[in-house]
């Protein structure tokens, strides 16, 4: 719930291989948040920058990043390893949780 209203969670992984796609795909996500009657939340892998357009059309739609509330460091959640058991730090963001504008 969100500050006591039952919320509506989007779990999601979009598409990797192409920004025309995952524009797309983000797009649909967004006009399902706007048309939510409760509370949106979206979490997934985004595969995208958090400066990058699909993060912008789900701003848009008046979610927020939820590292820009209360993350610290840069919030990177992926690295070049094939390994999930991999030690290397990640070094890109592609994972997000995000939530409405308060």
């Amino acid at each position: 719930s969100v500050e006591g209203t039952p919320a509506r969670i989007h779990v999601t992984h979009l598409d990797a291989g192409s920004a025309t796609i995952r524009e797309a795909q983000a797009g649909e996500l967004a006009e399902a948040a706007r048309r939510s009657p409760r509370p949106p939340i979206v979490v997934g892998d985004l595969n995208t920058a958090p400066d990058g357009r699909t993060i912008s059309l789900l701003r848009c739609a008046g979610l927020v990043d939820s590292w820009d509330l209360g993350g610290r460091g840069d919030g990177s959640t992926w690295s070049h390893g094939d390994d999930c058991r991999s030690e290397e730090q990640p070094l890109h963001r592609l994972d997000y949780v995000l939530c409405p504008d308060a």
